[in-house]
């Protein structure tokens, strides 16, 4: 089907239901991370499923019972279908408390996550690329997992990965906003400009200017993050939709699966729209 995007361009768009599985470490990254792609798939019909890994403080991995009350109000604005927390590989302690990288983390979650893609039967696959997108243990881990996950799925059935990156133009911007406010330590910006270049080169940029409110409303539901977060962070989180349209318009991802050619023009959707 073919509609006017929110670029006033003609572009094409997938009318029939299909399943987006996002593959992320904790509650609040389907928001602050990619929170515009999910709402706008939501808004269009196709099931948008979360799975979150082990790395809560409960003694099972899960998150607090604040936290969940969260995720419930950011989900329910961003139109996902439903969310699966995975286990801890030892229920009595978490990968949080034992370290993200304990031995025999990576294989209980790559079988894990495995295990759900095929009861989801998704079409396409949302995680981090080997950055974490920002850097943080458990999304780098989480990212690994879902790699080897996928790429041992074979058949129809397979679907397409891929990882959400920051792009350069985002970080960017938040660099300025960072020099604006007048704040002296800017170390945790620059990181996240050295992870944007180190970043998978991407490959698909999603149009999110139409569902920008509604990521808002959801960034506004993550109280404790946003209070116990970088002080940029907040800055950016809570962004007018009419200043992120110019700052952030898009949302970045890198395809790991199937792999792309250099012949290939970049992506405008999650479906191979071009």
């Amino acid at each position: 089907m073919t509609q006017t995007g929110s670029n006033g361009r003609s572009e094409q768009v997938e009318t029939t239901p299909r399943t987006i599985v996002a593959v992320l470490a904790h509650p609040d990254d389907e928001t602050f991370i990619i929170g515009g792609t999910l709402a706008l798939y939501a808004s269009r019909g196709h099931h948008v499923h979360v799975i979150y890994g082990p790395f809560g403080p409960e003694p099972d991995g899960r998150p607090t019972p604040q936290r969940l009350s969260e995720l419930e109000a950011a989900a329910n604005t961003l139109g996902i279908t439903a969310n699966t927390f995975l286990s801890a590989p030892d229920r009595s302690e978490s990968p949080a408390q034992a370290g993200a990288l304990g031995e025999g983390t990576l294989p209980h979650l790559t079988n894990a996550i495995r295990a759900e893609l095929r009861g989801l039967r998704p079409d396409v696959v949302i995680t981090f690329d080997a950055t974490g997108a920002t850097g943080n243990l458990n999304h780098i881990l989480t990212g690994a997992a879902t790699l080897q996950a996928v790429g041992s799925m074979t058949g129809v059935t397979a679907p397409r990965l891929y990882a959400a990156v920051f792009g350069r133009r985002q970080l960017a911007a938040g660099l300025r906003i960072g020099r604006l406010t007048r704040r002296k330590n800017l170390d945790d910006v620059r990181d996240a400009l050295r992870i944007a270049q180190e970043s998978q080169r991407p490959t698909t940029t999603i149009d999110v200017r139409g569902v920008l409110a509604q990521r808002l409303e959801a960034a506004r539901c993550y109280t404790t993050a946003l209070r116990e977060g970088a002080w940029w962070m907040r800055r950016w989180e809570l962004l007018s939709p009419r200043l992120r349209r110019h700052l952030a318009p898009r949302e970045v991802y890198a395809r790991l699966i199937p792999p792309v050619s250099d012949s290939e023009d970049m992506e405008n959707g999650l479906f191979g729209e071009g």
